[in-house]
């Protein structure tokens, strides 16, 4: 007589992230040629986890970001991803408090950053302007509120760093 036996396929978790993946032959599923990144990927998280660093030793305080067109308030909802994720607070009412007033264009926003301590106002607009640097953009214009110039786009930041009184 002969025996007969039942295979069983286990599909594990990370193959459930992604419907397409329980199509795939699971001799291949987590191989290396699967889990490969790109240099372009690889760059990309090794910003993102330098900038998370830059930010986790800064002063913490509170932002607000402003851009007139939906593009650059993208660009503005990404860097506040950043910050919040690095401790800082978004506060939407802030700009009615502030008479900082550059020039919008299609390709500019502006981000206010407020500190209760004005000790730490210079370690944090350094560690501000930091993270901008990490992501390409570069200090065009500097005084009370510095320009800053992106990469590929060609997007400028404003930035303002203030002291709550």
């Amino acid at each position: 007589m002969q025996k007969s036996y039942a295979i069983h396929r286990f599909v594990g978790p990370s193959a459930l992230k992604s419907p397409t993946r329980l199509h795939e032959d699971p001799k291949t599923i987590g191989s290396p040629e699967q889990n490969k990144k790109t240099k372009e990927e690889k760059a990309h998280e090794n910003t993102l986890r330098r900038s998370g660093e830059i930010l986790r030793y800064a002063p913490k305080g509170t932002f607000a970001c402003f851009a007139e067109k939906s593009i650059p308030l993208g660009v503005a909802r990404f860097f506040a991803s950043l910050f919040t994720a690095g401790g800082w607070r978004e506060d939407e009412d802030a700009l009615r408090k502030v008479t900082v007033s550059p020039v919008l264009d299609d390709t500019s926003f502006l981000m206010v950053f407020f500190l209760n301590d004005p000790h730490q106002a210079l370690n944090a607009k350094q560690a501000i302007n930091d993270v901008f640097h990490e992501f390409g953009f570069e200090v065009v214009k500097k005084g009370e509120t510095e320009e800053f110039f992106g990469p590929e786009h060609g997007f400028r930041a404003f930035l303002a760093v203030t002291v709550r009184r």
